[in-house]
């Protein structure tokens, strides 16, 4: 497996860290930590804004649709709503891209 391919790293970090979650016996919660590559940018909001300002916005969506399974839901939230704000900003956006992350928005704020 190549781990310079973003995607298959994000892969393999979830499978890693899913492992030590469910190989969690004592029932104590577990904080899962990924490492980052060497060069590697540091936040998801960076590589948000780089898929961004290359017109890219369906990978960019994408990428937070993916958080999903890594970060706790507050945090999945405040990154879509961020990246909703960030959308709606620029007019050669797919209208049915914002409905697909407004509604995984709305059924995230649901959920408790």
């Amino acid at each position: 497996m190549d781990d310079n391919d973003f995607i298959m790293h994000q892969i393999k970090s979830f499978a890693e860290g899913l492992g030590i979650v469910l190989n969690n016996k004592d029932g104590s919660k577990s904080q899962v930590v990924f490492e980052q590559q060497q060069g590697q940018s540091g936040t998801i909001e960076t590589e948000i804004n780089k898929l961004l300002f290359k017109g890219k916005y369906d990978l960019a969506v994408k990428l937070v649709f993916e958080q999903k399974f890594i970060l706790e839901r507050d945090s999945y939230l405040k990154l879509a709503q961020w990246l909703m704000v960030k959308l709606n900003s620029y007019s050669d956006v797919n209208e049915k891209l914002k409905i697909e992350l407004k509604h995984s928005i709305d059924k995230m704020s649901v959920k408790k």
